[in-house]
């Protein structure tokens, strides 16, 4: 089983004693369910020296069994573990003989680890970078859906469109009334890196965005309470968490396509990454070929060159 960011998980099973619990007694369940889940490597996040690595796995690590090496950019790295989360055992902070350069993204596999259940990994490979100082238009606002129905959820997509990878939770959001900006929230507070050309989708909920739209990447999406019901118009902006903004919109559902009658669960869409965030012919309604959304992957109307687009 999986969860929308398609890390393996599974609930634990609940106990089969008819009252309940089996407290002072062996479990009920004893020895009636493996664990077959293989563990995972969620995220590596390198220090600003490059010289120090956060690793994150899916689930306890085996520590007995964790051999010291893996592969960075193909070439075979050792490393010691200077730290380790003794609480989930699925933290740990390591030292590399391999330094990790800025403005460079790394690719990590061959990691050799086993869970406690003896399940060695199936697919290792995780990108890592050192995360640089995000400046404006460092980060670009993409896709906008702001007239979701009920079992759906509103929701923001930003792109990387640089060759640097950023913190997300250097990024918040918020919405411009009076220009000034309001309910400003942190995107996330876990340490997360966006790479070179990844697309990023915030919301309230990202299990509704993933059962109603073809998610290509639904690690790329992050559930945040505080994301609030767009208006059908309005300003939206992500900004550090000093309140500098990075990317604005001022959006408008008169932006959307002239012969689209229902606006519901549908998407604005970008269609020049180089063109002004606040042109409105830079904008326009998400292709009906791929349902009027694409959270988490190119946009449907994306150019490569300015489209000419009306708007009433």
């Amino acid at each position: 089983c999986a969860d929308v960011t398609g890390v393996q998980t599974c609930a634990l099973p609940i106990s089969e004693a008819t009252q309940g619990g089996t407290p002072a007694q062996p479990n009920s369940i004893g020895g009636k369910y493996a664990d077959v889940i293989c563990p995972a490597v969620k995220k590596i996040i390198a220090n600003p020296t490059g010289d120090t690595l956060n690793i994150f796995f899916s689930e306890p690590i085996d520590t007995t069994f964790f051999e010291h090496t893996f592969y960075l950019n193909n070439q075979k790295t050792n490393f010691d573990i200077v730290w380790a989360d003794d609480v989930t055992l699925a933290h740990f902070i390591v030292r590399t003989d391999n330094i990790i350069q800025r403005h460079k993204v790394y690719e990590i596999d061959s990691f050799s680890v086993v869970d406690y259940a003896n399940n060695q990994p199936i697919n290792n490979k995780v990108r890592t970078a050192i995360a640089e100082k995000i400046s404006a238009k460092s980060i670009i606002i993409n896709e906008i859906m702001s007239n979701a129905t009920p079992t759906n959820a509103d929701y923001l997509e930003i792109f990387n469109p640089t060759d640097d990878a950023y913190n997300l939770s250097d990024l918040c959001f918020g919405l411009i009334r009076n220009d000034e900006l309001t309910s400003c929230s942190r995107i996330t507070t876990d340490q997360q890196l966006i790479f070179p050309n990844d697309y990023i989708v915030v919301c309230s909920d990202s299990t509704l965005v993933a059962q109603m739209f073809s998610v290509a990447n639904p690690q790329w999406i992050i559930s945040n309470s505080k994301f609030p019901n767009l208006p059908t118009e309005g300003e939206i902006a992500i900004c550090l968490i000093r309140g500098e903004i990075v990317d604005k919109v001022p959006y408008s559902d008169k932006w959307h396509s002239q012969f689209i009658a229902d606006l519901h669960n549908v998407s604005l869409e970008r269609i020049l990454t180089e063109a002004n965030s606040d042109t409105p012919s830079n904008w326009t309604s998400a292709a009906a070929t791929s349902d009027y959304a694409t959270p988490t992957q190119q946009n449907s109307q994306h150019r490569d060159k300015l489209a000419t687009t009306s708007h009433n």
